[in-house]
């Protein structure tokens, strides 16, 4: 993504929170609702940012969380959404369309993927996972899985 491009889709995220919190009450989460299910990635990023700096929410949000996860193909969308996973709401739900990301094309996904699944060690499939990726390509994928694996022991 061009510098430029990342600093307006940036500029327009924020104002994006700034209206969503001006409307709602946090705890309400109506529009991020329909920002997660939105068919533009710059509304679906602006919700998990809106999360990440925010209370995790109980209720659909999670769910929809997770079900994006599953579907969701614009990469800034499914980083942010992977590292929500691992920092903002550990969620058991997450852990096989986490896994199955491993194999993703763009290095810098399973770069997340590696760091999320280390807050699900205690699942086998994520122990699975990251010794995959310490297989991986890539030096970053390889180090975080290494990163990762040796917080287990």
């Amino acid at each position: 993504m061009v510098a430029s491009d990342r600093a307006r889709m940036e500029d327009e995220i924020y104002d994006i929170e700034k209206e969503v919190f001006r409307r709602e009450s946090i705890s309400e989460f109506a529009t991020i609702r329909d920002l997660i299910v939105s068919d533009t990635p710059t509304d679906r990023l602006a919700a998990v940012m809106i999360l990440y700096r925010g209370e995790c929410p109980n209720g659909a949000i999670p769910d929809l969380l997770v079900e994006r996860l599953r579907s969701e193909s614009y990469v800034e969308v499914l980083k942010h959404l992977i590292l929500w996973f691992r920092y903002r709401h550990k969620d058991a739900r997450a852990i096989k369309p986490i896994c199955r990301l491993s194999n993703h094309a763009d290095y810098m996904v399973r770069t997340c993927v590696a760091d999320a699944l280390g807050a699900y060690i205690d699942s086998d499939e994520a122990v699975q996972a990251l010794a995959r990726l310490t297989q991986d390509q890539h030096p970053n994928v390889r180090h975080a899985a290494i990163e990762e694996l040796k917080g287990r022991s």
